[in-house]
């Protein structure tokens, strides 16, 4: 009549796919963030050239994380943020 301590099986595909389609959502705004004031110098003609790189690099993980293929979970390999 005890409990006793068992393994959590692993999560389904489904539930793996909807997990990943979560993260690449919480990637892509977290890339928006990063990108909008470094957009906005850039717009106004007043980017230093650290803000211009970071721009292109902060727009270019955004597009590789646009590519993610969710159906493929639990197996992504997913791209490494800018600042990492």
């Amino acid at each position: 009549g005890l409990p006793c301590w068992v393994d959590i099986p692993p999560p389904s595909k489904a539930q793996a796919v909807e997990a990943a389609k979560v993260d690449k959502s919480q990637r892509l705004a977290l890339a928006t963030k990063k990108i909008a004031p470094l957009q906005d110098a850039q717009t106004l003609g007043i980017a230093s050239a650290d803000e211009q790189a970071q721009l292109l690099a902060w727009m270019r993980y955004r597009v590789l994380i646009n590519r993610v293929d969710t159906e493929a979970a639990p197996d992504i390999d997913w791209p490494t943020p800018p600042d990492a």
